[in-house]
Formats: C-alpha cells, structure tokens, sequence
C-alpha cells in the first residue's frame, strides 16, 4: 500500500487522470505547507503576537485617546474609534471572571452563620477592563501623576507590537535585514497616531452620508416638485 502511494506520488502528472492528478496535487500542496510552517516556526511566531497583543492593546488604546484628548472637539469621534475596535476584535464580547479578594474573618463567620450567601462573582468584558486602566491612566495623566519613565514605557509597549508583526513577516518571506531603528520609529509612530485619526474621519464622513442618504430617501423626495 505504501509503495503504490509513493509511486503515485512520484509519477509525472500528465500521466495521471484528472481526479488523481487532483488528488496528488491536494496532497504535495498540503505537505508543503506543513513543511512551511515548521521552517517558519509558526507556532512561535502566533505565540509572541498573540502575548505583544495583550501587553500592547492598552498602551495603544491610551496612545489613541491621548491624540483625541489633545484635540478637544474630536474626543466623542474618539470614542467611537475606540468602540469600532472593540466591536472588530470582539473584545466586548470576551469576558472572564475576575478573581475574588480573600475573605476577612468578619466575612468568613457571617458565611458560617448563614448571614452572607456566597454567590459567584460577576463577568467582566475584556474591553470594559481595558477602560477602566485607561481611564485610571488619563486621569493620572491630567493630575501630573505619570512622569516620564511611565510616558516611555508606555510608548514602547504601544511599539513593540508592531515590531514585533514586522519581524513575524520578514522571517516568513526571507528578508535578510529589516528597517532600520529609525526608520520603524517613525512608521509605527506614525501609524499610531493619524491612523485612529484618519479611522475617526472615516466613520465621520460615513455616518454623515448615511445621513444624508436618510434625508434622501424620506424628505428630499416631497421638497423636489416644490
């Protein structure tokens, strides 16, 4: 059985039928890509974006709300970038519970009393708790309590999941060097910072077209004979 599976796969494929040449074909794709993801440790590569992905999504969101904070007018589209994001990446709808604080010794008789039912503690939402940190930060910010080591460290939190994408992809298509420092600051920096501006003006100027697509549709049709 071996010996007729790899004589069929090492048979020429114009001398194969079409199912079969299918079929070989499906199996030499797969096994590539099984090798594929071996040499370009895959599974690696998923684990470090996916823990710079936790450690990086507050830095972020705070980076982005401080460019909104900074402009007065535009702190409600900021909330709705923030919003947009969450509901992409359904971080409101992944929700954990949070663990109980220990009980003290007055709890613990009320509990043995009968007094004090115990219950489980309510779920949070990853993006609710993700909030929470933000807001706490913002409002340390405009108190004067974060100096600058937390102004830097929070910076490079917010960069490093870029950098971090960035070498996942050069290893996956065989760059030798990548940018230079200087260079990815600036990018990543850059992105940072216009890119929820530019998304806040997307959802801006889509929102007043739906608008205006409304008023289309239920008013401008009885004003236009006028």
């Amino acid at each position: 059985m071996i010996q007729k599976i790899t004589k069929l796969l090492t048979t020429p494929t114009q001398e194969l039928g079409k199912w079969t040449r299918f079929l070989v074909f499906q199996v030499r794709i797969w096994f590539h890509c099984i090798r594929l993801l071996k040499t370009n440790r895959c599974g690696t590569q998923a684990a470090a974006l996916s823990y710079y992905t936790v450690f990086g999504a507050v830095p972020m969101t705070i980076v982005m709300l401080m460019i909104f904070q900074m402009f007065p007018t535009y702190r409600d589209m900021g909330q709705q970038v923030q919003e947009f994001a969450y509901e992409q990446l359904n971080l409101n709808k992944v929700e954990y519970s949070p663990q109980a604080p220990e009980p003290d010794v007055q709890t613990t008789q009320q509990q043995a009393g009968g007094t004090l039912a115990a219950g489980e503690p309510d779920k949070v939402s990853i993006a609710d708790k993700m909030d929470e940190i933000s807001d706490s930060y913002m409002e340390k910010l405009n108190a004067g309590a974060i100096g600058v080591v937390s102004g830097l460290l929070l910076m490079y939190a917010a960069i490093k999941l870029f950098s971090t994408i960035e070498n996942s992809f050069n290893i996956i298509f065989r760059i030798p060097t990548g940018r230079s420092f200087i260079k990815r600051m600036i990018n990543y920096w850059s992105l940072i910072t216009l890119g929820p501006l530019l998304l806040g003006l997307g959802i801006h100027f889509t929102a007043r077209f739906m608008m205006m697509e409304g008023l289309h549709q239920g008013i401008l049709p009885y004003v236009r004979p006028l």
